[in-house]
């Protein structure tokens, strides 16, 4: 594991202030393929899987020294990799696009939390995911005007999200400001589903309770994620540990499912 891809545009216009439903809308990823073949994948691994760098829960990455994450570039159009003590994803083509890396480090836990700090442009959108692969997993993503989603990786190279909210249902600082977001990803008890809960600054700010499917547990693997207009989001600071019984439990009995209040 070890690849970046580009995909298609978050499902809902974070950046007009209208609301939109989230439940059922995908993030169509098979532009990617169409990428690789007039040869757009980016630096080795972008097309396929690097080796995975062993961790074991808690660990923590600052993205200095040794950089363990993809690292390439594709001329005038993409770059992505370490820079400066932080992990950066560039966009300099024109036009809002969604992308993201994925790195994996054997973790094999059935629930994780992981955190990271993130910059970004005014309209971007920002997130983080726990992955069993490149094909199965979940991400939570969190816009700079305030609205948030939960969305599944899905084997077939699109994102389904699960739930969100509208923009400006968080306060967050201006643009340019870092902020601490994050997911936690974790196996529920009784029914057999999955718990999502997307994080920011610390705290849980929605959730939702995906049923059971085939392939999407234990997670091994780390997931970022930017949707942007030409410009760079930079990660630092990421922190991965087991996720609490009690933080499944919240998540969910406070899961929602379409659009959130």
């Amino acid at each position: 594991m070890g690849t970046l891809r580009i995909i298609g545009r978050a499902p809902w216009s974070m950046w007009t202030g209208r609301r939109h439903r989230l439940h059922g809308k995908l993030v169509d990823m098979r532009g990617f393929v169409a990428a690789c073949a007039v040869g757009m994948c980016l630096g080795l691994g972008a097309c396929g899987g690097g080796d995975a760098v062993v961790r074991t829960l808690p660990f923590a990455d600052d993205f200095s020294g040794e950089c363990v994450w993809p690292d390439g570039s594709n001329g005038g159009a993409f770059a992505y990799g370490c820079s400066d003590g932080r992990y950066k994803l560039t966009l300099k083509g024109r036009g809002f696009q969604a992308y993201h890396v994925t790195q994996g480090f054997d973790l094999h836990s059935k629930a994780v939390r992981i955190e990271v700090d993130t910059v970004a442009k005014n309209g971007a959108l920002v997130g983080i995911g726990c992955i069993k692969d490149d094909q199965h997993g979940y991400v939570a993503a969190v816009s700079t005007d305030g609205a948030w989603g939960i969305g599944r990786v899905a084997p077939d190279n699109r994102i389904v999200w699960l739930t969100g909210t509208h923009t400006h249902a968080l306060s967050l600082p201006s643009p340019g400001t870092p902020i601490r977001i994050g997911i936690m990803c974790g196996a529920t008890t009784g029914d057999g589903a999955t718990a999502v809960a997307v994080l920011v600054n610390g705290r849980a700010v929605g959730s939702t309770s995906d049923p059971v499917r085939s392939g999407y547990a234990p997670f091994d693997g780390v997931f970022l994620y930017a949707d942007t207009d030409p410009g760079s989001v930079t990660y630092d600071n990421l922190a991965a540990r087991e996720a609490t019984r009690a933080e499944i439990t919240d998540a969910q009995s406070n899961a929602t499912h379409g659009q959130a209040s």
